[in-house]
């Protein structure tokens, strides 16, 4: 399939009509500046162009939490503010839409994000890692008064938060 079809394909088989689909799908390609690659095949895709359909297929599925997993990479700079001014609008667009962000990019995380969790694993008594992760250390920007400002890295406070989450550490494996 091609790009655009790889969009409208699974929106349609989620009850959205063909029309709908291909208009929300050309409006996606659009809004990442992609149009041009819509009738390209994936594989003719660089590696950032594939990341940004990738996240173009959750945003087409119209579910109210869209996970994401490293979003940001590879992608160059100038695409990463692109793609997280993008899904802040798209959270914004809706209250229901919740974004789950899963990613080692500090800066993008805290510059869109409302909570920031980090995730770690935990030790039994023996010293031995608990299986799975947990939260390990919780960041309420809402309470800071840092979500949803468009100026959040020029703050002082964004720039400690950023240090701080980097030199946090936990049990190694």
């Amino acid at each position: 399939l091609t790009v655009l079809n790889n969009l409208i394909e699974p929106a349609v088989r989620r009850g959205q009509t063909g029309a709908a689909a291909k208009a929300k799908a050309l409006r996606y390609l659009d809004d990442f500046g992609m149009v041009k690659q819509g009738l390209a095949w994936p594989l003719q895709l660089s590696g950032g162009q594939r990341q940004r359909v990738a996240i173009m297929q959750q945003l087409m599925l119209e579910r109210h939490f869209i996970i994401l997993d490293e979003p940001f990479s590879g992608l160059d700079p100038v695409s990463i503010t692109s793609v997280m001014n993008l899904i802040s609008r798209i959270a914004h667009e809706h209250t229901l839409n919740t974004f789950i962000i899963i990613t080692h990019d500090v800066t993008s995380a805290l510059a869109i994000s409302d909570h920031v969790y980090l995730l770690g694993r935990e030790r039994d008594a023996r010293g031995e890692p608990i299986p799975g992760g947990r939260i390990m250390k919780e960041y309420d920007l809402i309470a800071e008064g840092l979500a949803y400002r468009t100026d959040i890295e020029d703050l002082p406070r964004f720039a400690e938060l950023r240090k701080e989450i980097k030199l946090v550490e936990f049990p190694k494996l």
